[in-house]
């Protein structure tokens, strides 16, 4: 962006004055594009010290980025002392400061967002599952921006209490797995959340999970895989009463074996699996649990 092979910066302006030019005008009411490459283009602006920042990308065929959140090549900053409310759509023309604004230097279409109404990590699903005297928080993210990490919160009375954190991707574009396992011997159930935290200090709360209390008493259980459909994994939890040989094995939609998961000893109490898809189709499958006299199947569904 520029003059190629020289270093001259590319400059954000905004117009007061109203708009005069007539191309300008047209591209403000939809009726004409400019620039046969494409913009990802990201502003973001600091109101404690009034810096603006511009990031931008730039391709010949599609978007380079198509979430603008994820543009991350760093164009420039600046101050802007006289204007801090940045919560509206504006045109912005970038131009060689060297040359002056020109026509070809102009992109439509961009959207300026305030950074704090941004939400900079896509949840895609959050969990506990009781694992005898341990609780484990297992969660995926579909995107992030700018995240420092999740800290790991439990419901004491009416307090959150932190009882861990776990360090995030930074900023990614794929899904994010993630998992916390915490001593848990309460009898009752517990209540769990994340507070997802960004570099700059912002946070913002999950939605609030809840683990099984410690059981004494069991009975033979095998429990509906979760996530339920999945790609490309998921945890299957059971639990058995008495110590003893567990085998799971999977099985086609038509009852052929696949392959077996689990063939070892345990000690009674309860127990997750985690469970990868690789090398399966998409489809319906099932799983099944012997232990003892007991046996047990479920369904699960794999997605490509």
């Amino acid at each position: 962006m520029g003059n190629e092979g020289t270093p001259d910066p590319i400059r954000l302006v905004y117009y007061t004055g109203g708009i005069t030019n007539s191309t300008i005008s047209s591209i403000v009411i939809g009726n004409i594009d400019i620039s046969t490459q494409y913009a990802s283009i990201k502003v973001t602006y600091n109101p404690s010290n009034n810096i603006w920042t511009l990031y931008g990308e730039l391709n010949t065929s599609s978007f380079p980025r198509t979430d603008t959140r994820l543009t991350n090549t760093l164009i420039g900053s600046s101050t802007n002392v006289s204007f801090t409310n940045v919560n509206l759509p504006y045109l912005m023309l970038l131009y060689n400061h060297a040359n002056g604004a020109d026509e070809s230097s102009i992109f439509d279409d961009i959207y300026v967002s305030n950074p704090e109404n941004m939400l900079p990590v896509e949840l895609h699903s959050f969990g506990a599952i009781r694992n005898n005297d341990k609780v484990i928080l297992n969660w995926q993210t579909d995107t992030e921006i700018n995240n420092l990490g999740f800290e790991i919160q439990k419901q004491n009375g009416d307090t959150w209490e932190k009882v861990g954190f776990v360090n995030g991707k930074g900023n990614s574009n794929v899904k994010n797995e993630y998992s916390f396992t915490d001593i848990n011997k309460s009898i009752e159930k517990t209540a769990y959340r994340l507070k997802q935290i960004d570099t700059d200090g912002h946070f913002s709360f999950s939605e609030i999970v809840y683990s099984e209390g410690f059981l004494i008493n069991l009975d033979y259980k095998l429990y509906q895989n979760y996530p339920n459909p999945f790609n490309p994994s998921t945890t299957i939890k059971y639990q058995i009463p008495n110590d003893g040989l567990v085998t799971i094995k999977l099985y086609d939609i038509l009852g052929n074996e696949i392959k077996t998961l689990v063939k070892e000893q345990k000690t009674k109490g309860q127990y997750t699996y985690k469970f990868e898809s690789t090398n399966l189709a998409a489809g319906v499958y099932i799983y099944s649990l012997e232990s003892g006299y007991f046996s047990e199947s479920k369904k699960m569904i794999v997605l490509k």
